[in-house]
């Protein structure tokens, strides 16, 4: 069942992370498709991005700040599983006419109705309980993962947009290559400068300082995407 709904599962929160990631900039998806493996990549970068949370989350529960207080935990579990396996000793030793081996007998289910009544509802309330936890978890992890992606795709979004609404076309310090790119014709005459959204074989778009464009690609375009010095100063140098 797991083999089963991985390849839908996986689209599906691949598509939902391109949603929002191309949404945030006033583009729709229609406009910018993009291929299946695509997706598939999107979708393994987030469900990765998702566990490390988890995982994250986990841990800074388990408050490693103070050793000695997790230290305290673990030796009290310890001394409680020591005098409950203690007391499951003593009470397995006990003489067969002692009075407490007569009242565990009188309260077998097999020799009282009280007792089989009350096992069969508390069996009957785990089942529900159980089937309702299942069907929560289930719709949880069905939007939870889905609705992450979507969340991740806008966020990343925002973080480019932001930069480019602070800075403009700038140097990147840390890496050399700048936040825009450029559309030039054959002769290198700059037409658009923008960030790149993304581009396809049929379109291009750029977010920039009027917004989203969405251009239909020409023979004659090229995307330049400029390598500047990485080592020359140590603010970006703002077009």
């Amino acid at each position: 069942m797991l083999t089963a709904i991985i390849a839908p599962g996986a689209f599906l929160i691949g598509t939902y992370y391109y949603e929002g990631y191309v949404e945030a900039f006033g583009v729709r998806v229609e406009d910018l498709p993009v291929s299946t493996s695509a997706l598939y990549v999107h979708a393994y970068k987030v469900v990765g991005i998702f566990l490390l949370k988890v995982a994250e989350a986990l841990v800074s529960l388990l408050n490693w700040k103070q050793p000695l207080l997790m230290l305290s935990y673990v030796i009290g579990g310890g001394v409680l599983l020591y005098l409950l396996l203690q007391l499951i000793r003593w009470l397995a030793n006990l003489p067969h006419h002692h009075l407490l081996n007569r009242f565990v007998r009188w309260l077998h289910p097999s020799n009282n109705d009280v007792t089989l009544v009350s096992i069969m509802t508390a069996a009957i309330s785990y089942a529900v309980l159980l089937l309702l936890t299942a069907v929560g978890a289930m719709a949880l992890f069905w939007w939870q993962i889905p609705l992450s992606a979507l969340k991740q795709g806008r966020e990343e979004a925002q973080e480019k947009i932001s930069d480019f609404n602070a800075l403009g076309c700038h140097r990147q310090t840390t890496d050399g290559w700048g936040n825009c790119v450029k559309i030039t014709d054959a002769k290198g005459k700059v037409l658009y400068e923008g960030v790149l959204v993304g581009s396809t074989d049929k379109s291009i778009v750029l977010y920039t300082a009027q917004g989203a464009k969405v251009m239909p690609r020409k023979s004659d375009w090229y995307l330049v995407h400029e390598r500047t010095n990485p080592n020359k100063g140590t603010k970006p140098d703002v077009k």
